[in-house]
């Protein structure tokens, strides 16, 4: 085998070897040229086989991270060709390789707060900690506002007070043609539901399917009313509070509220504060979305499965109002597990039961998108199809984003 040079020439190739160039940058498919006075280092290669970026000026070169963009090494032009300083290092650029590191976790997790993450880190052994672990997903999703004043809950037991509110509409569909979502907050345990629609003339339906949910799961003490079409089963609320949407005001729901002694509590017009429990977890929630997307890369049309899988992850995640236990840990009673958790919008491999012949493909590839509620598997894109199915069986690659290299509307 040779390597042809740019003067023409060619020069043999000896030896095709590994070299572990440090702990964590071990360097394959090295050609060996006795020839060669010097080392050469193909950036092609290296930035299709790691997580780094390079970049080139007149007098320098810069490696980043390709997840958290910090520097993780540098070298110097001379005499026309760029030398590796002595003291590059490729730990960061790697780590993701690895699922018990810091910047692993913290994309699984759907990018939490510093703070917050760093209390997860004391009480979860198999994460690292890392104290200058840069996220540049983080600032260009969550844009600071000034902040409501916080207050505990005034809730003594589950479901005695709901907040209520509608986002949207927003002007791209999402894959299953919504424009709005209806978040529901539970105020004693910041427990969150969220509900896709197309319409808001959907709310009075959402709301009717949210509380016959909460009686058969949580076993509440229920009261029967008639919504005029069939009885349904209603948990013994107290009270609703929401902004002055019209849905919230329709005649249909405040008579609905006045029948069975329901409190409606509605917030002062242009006074958002008022309903500051909601608004502060719709800012969360959409905190969260933006920052699995720009993670993964992926179109807007894909905003609704980043929402969905937000809301799965704050109600996991811990929170110091109720302090520091996670939404899904007051409800139920038990601690919620990350060991299922993956990195949204990565690539993955889902087993294909619909094999034809022998020589059939085993598994398909897709993209990672969510977590199906009341399944024990993960929800996957089929690129090929453009459907979105559930499948418990996959591999997933976590540092590949499909979406990665192409535009993003």
């Amino acid at each position: 085998m040779v390597v042809q040079l740019p003067d023409g020439s060619h020069a043999p190739v000896t030896h095709i070897g590994t070299i572990h160039y440090s702990p964590s940058l071990i360097l394959t498919n090295v050609f060996h040229i006795p020839s060669f006075k010097f080392n050469l280092l193909s950036i092609s290669q290296l930035t299709n086989s790691t997580n780094c970026d390079v970049f080139f000026s007149s007098s320098k070169c810069i490696f980043q991270d390709g997840a958290t963009k910090k520097k993780i090494g540098r070298g110097s032009a001379r005499n026309g060709l760029f030398y590796l300083d002595a003291d590059l290092v490729f730990n960061s650029a790697f780590s993701f390789k690895h699922c018990n590191k810091f910047n692993l976790w913290h994309s699984r997790l759907g990018h939490p707060s510093r703070s917050r993450f760093d209390f997860i880190v004391k009480n979860f052994p198999i994460t690292i900690a890392n104290k200058d672990f840069v996220c540049d997903v983080c600032p260009r999703a969550k844009q600071p506002h000034l902040s409501f004043t916080q207050r505990s809950s005034c809730s003594s037991h589950f479901f005695e007070l709901i907040h209520v509110d509608i986002w949207g509409p927003f002007s791209i569909p999402s894959k299953n043609g919504s424009r709005f979502f209806l978040t529901i907050v539970d105020d004693y345990s910041r427990c969150t539901w969220i509900y896709s629609m197309k319409n808001k003339s959907e709310t009075f339906n959402m709301l009717i399917h949210f509380f016959n949910q909460i009686n058969r799961q949580f076993n509440k003490k229920i009261s029967r009313i008639n919504s005029g079409n069939g009885q349904i089963f209603l948990p013994q609320l107290q009270t609703i509070r929401s902004d002055n949407g019209t849905e919230f005001l329709s005649k249909k729901i405040q008579t609905w509220f006045h029948e069975h002694g329901i409190i409606h509590q509605c917030s002062c017009i242009v006074t958002p504060q008022q309903n500051g429990v909601v608004e502060r977890k719709h800012r969360h929630l959409l905190d969260v979305a933006r920052s699995l997307r720009f993670q993964a890369h992926l179109p807007l049309s894909f905003w609704g499965e980043c929402i969905f899988t937000a809301s799965f992850l704050v109600n996991k995640l811990l929170t110091p109002i109720l302090h520091y236990k996670s939404p899904h840990q007051v409800l139920l009673g038990t601690v919620p597990l990350y060991s299922s958790l993956r990195v949204f919008g990565c690539l993955c491999f889902a087993k294909n039961m619909n094999i034809q012949h022998k020589f059939d493909e085993r598994a398909k590839p897709g993209i990672f998108v969510g977590y199906p509620y009341g399944q024990k598997g993960y929800r996957i894109y089929d690129c090929k199809t453009h459907q979105i199915y559930v499948s418990r069986d996959v591999i997933f690659h976590e540092s590949i984003f499909p979406y990665r290299d192409l535009p993003s509307p």
